[in-house]
């Protein structure tokens, strides 16, 4: 999984295609993402990386926003394909863009090779469905994310 916050100087940007939702995100935005994808070890899990990191410490924002980009993306959202965008033309004030992508252009202009029947999209809509839930709409998102 790929995350993108903000434009730097001399940065460049990637264009996408996600097939995802656009999830309001607010404080828990992390939490709420687990908790979508089913990760029911969470409590116990941050919990430990909490005693083994911060043990002096009450529990805040920031451990959860740490323990989500060191240990729930990488074990959780990576293997299985998922993204999350900050920043794009489709996200508005406090949201985030959830999905997986369907192609994507890089620095050098490359697009990763794919295809997709209607079948597989309908597929890949209705297992983002299960995930973020019936009442949010899954669409094809395409645009530009600073990288």
């Amino acid at each position: 999984m790929k995350i993108r916050n903000g434009f730097v100087s001399n940065s460049s940007s990637s264009s996408f295609v996600i097939m995802g939702a656009i999830i309001d995100s607010g404080k828990n935005t992390e939490q709420k993402i687990m908790e979508m994808m089913g990760y029911e070890d969470y409590e116990s899990d941050l919990a430990e990386y909490k005693e083994r990191y911060y043990s002096d410490i009450e529990l805040d924002e920031e451990i959860i926003s740490e323990f989500f980009y060191e240990k729930f993306v990488p074990d959780y959202l990576d293997p299985e394909g998922y993204i999350l965008i900050y920043e794009c033309g489709h996200i508005k004030g406090k949201q985030v863009l959830f999905g997986k992508h369907v192609a994507e252009v890089g620095d050098y202009g490359t697009m990763s090779t794919s295809s997709y029947s209607a079948k597989d999209l309908e597929k890949l809509s209705k297992e983002l469905q299960e995930v973020v839930g019936h009442d949010v709409e899954i669409k094809l998102y395409c645009g530009t994310y600073p990288c």
